[in-house]
């Protein structure tokens, strides 16, 4: 009998960890900037996974469903004065179909202000600019100069230990109930 309930406790954890399997939560793009075929920096979006296969999303009307997590441009930390980032859900490894930001470096002592407008459905309106601090142009690029690289994604899983030591606590506590 004791053999008996062992077997039915391992069956019974086993398939906790079954109902517990890790799901992904969001998905995560990185994706480069580039400007006359030299990179320029990165940005990272997130897009929640209970939104994908619905279309196109964007920063500006889909907040917190995809949200930009972080940017470097030319290797600096960015102070953002506006951003937006979209992408289409049904074609997400495809990465960002748009992309607008106008940011300003963290260096103190000469910051550059970077402006970046990148979109699939107009690619002759693309453009992107850096001035320094003295508002001197220092590059300029146009139309098919400006490109997004390739789109990494990662997932994000949720946590599903949680859900396991749940449903063991109730495991367990149904065998107590049992044995009393």
């Amino acid at each position: 009998m004791k053999k008996f309930k062992t077997l039915i406790n391992v069956m019974l954890l086993a398939s906790c960890s079954l109902f517990a399997a890790s799901k992904a939560q969001a998905a995560i793009i990185l994706q480069d900037m580039f400007v006359s075929g030299y990179n320029i920096g990165s940005v990272l979006v997130e897009v929640d996974n209970d939104f994908m296969n619905t279309g196109y999303l964007d920063t500006d009307f889909d907040f917190p469903a995809i949200q930009v997590l972080d940017m470097s441009v030319l290797g600096l930390s960015v102070d953002v004065f506006d951003i937006f980032a979209e992408v289409n859900t049904d074609t997400i490894f495809g990465g960002l179909t748009a992309l607008v930001f106008d940011v300003s470096d963290t260096d103190a002592g000469d910051p550059w202000a970077y402006q970046f407008v990148y979109d699939t459905a107009l690619p002759d309106d693309n453009f992107a600019d850096i001035f320094d601090s003295a508002g001197g142009l220092l590059l300029f690029a146009e139309g098919g100069e400006v490109q997004l690289g390739e789109a990494f994604l990662f997932d994000v899983p949720l946590p599903s230990s949680l859900s396991l030591a749940g449903l063991m606590a109730l495991v367990l506590f149904s065998r107590r109930r049992v044995q009393k």
